[in-house]
């Protein structure tokens, strides 16, 4: 059924097979058993063999459900778990755990586990516009998330500046991302010329899920001197990759007033400069 062990599955197969040999209900026509037999054929000739041949997970558990128990198990929560398809219903202790941590990972749980795992050994091209005082301009290049160890990364970038009336200017940074897994936290720190840590740039708060974003946004500040940064993130997700995120910074202070918005792009390992 699965290349893995879907337990809900398992055990209402193992009920529904007991039903069968104890007579408790009857066996499937020749023709629907006939059916079945030329579905799994047509499944075990797909090349490449698909691996989740029946899909849907909930739809064939609510089915032998039925079949076993003679009712419809169909789950209303968010999720689908074995406790579903127990014969005396749900677990409550379980299924209030789990609707708490729905509600946790729609807050925003979770997600900076998820960016810094995405982030790992990436690599990326980049075009920065910005926008006011001093002056405006663009920057185009590329960026790297380089594993220092199991919970840092080092962010290393380089591009071209390019302002109004000037050649185009070399420029480059670092900083280093580290995750703090009990906190569920990611936090920006910027570094030496030998790439050590050294003071704290800002905390990235991850926002509660918003529907109408194409991803998980966040926020940070920083207060550098008598500048103030106010920094905003966009992660888009593709499954468990990023396929896309943003960072954009407010920048106040006595002889700045500017907007910096960041966007960048996934490239190939082979294509890095």
């Amino acid at each position: 059924m699965y290349r893995g062990p879907f337990w809900a599955i398992i055990e209402l197969q193992s009920r529904w097979v007991a039903s069968i040999f104890s007579g408790r209900i009857p066996l499937p026509s020749f023709a629907i058993q006939q059916a079945g037999l030329t579905m799994e054929e047509n499944i075990r000739e797909q090349r490449p063999r698909p691996q989740f041949p029946h899909a849907d997970f909930v739809g064939t558990a609510d089915e032998l459900a039925r079949d076993v128990f003679g009712a419809n198990f169909s789950p209303t929560n968010d999720s689908c778990t074995s406790t579903d398809f127990r014969p005396n219903g749900p677990d409550p202790n379980v299924t209030d755990e789990i609707n708490q941590l729905s509600q946790d990972a729609n807050n925003g749980r979770f997600v900076a586990g998820a960016v810094f795992r995405a982030l790992l050994e990436s690599q990326w091209s980049f075009e920065r516009v910005l926008t006011g005082k001093p002056s405006d301009g663009t920057v185009q290049g590329q960026c790297q998330f380089q594993s220092v160890n199991s919970t840092e990364l080092l962010y290393k970038e380089q591009g071209k500046l390019i302002l109004p009336s000037q050649n185009p200017l070399d420029i480059s940074q670092k900083y280093l991302y580290h995750y703090d897994e009990k906190q569920d936290a990611l936090t920006v720190y910027f570094v030496d010329e030998k790439s050590q840590r050294t003071n704290l740039f800002h905390r990235i708060e991850f926002q509660p899920k918003d529907t109408s974003k194409l991803g998980w946004t966040a926020r940070g500040e920083h207060l550098c001197s008598q500048d103030h940064y106010s920094a905003s993130y966009l992660f888009a997700f593709n499954g468990t990759e990023l396929s896309q995120f943003e960072i954009n910074y407010q920048v106040k202070g006595p002889n700045k007033d500017y907007l910096s918005k960041t966007v960048f792009q996934p490239i190939k390992k082979s294509s890095f400069l």
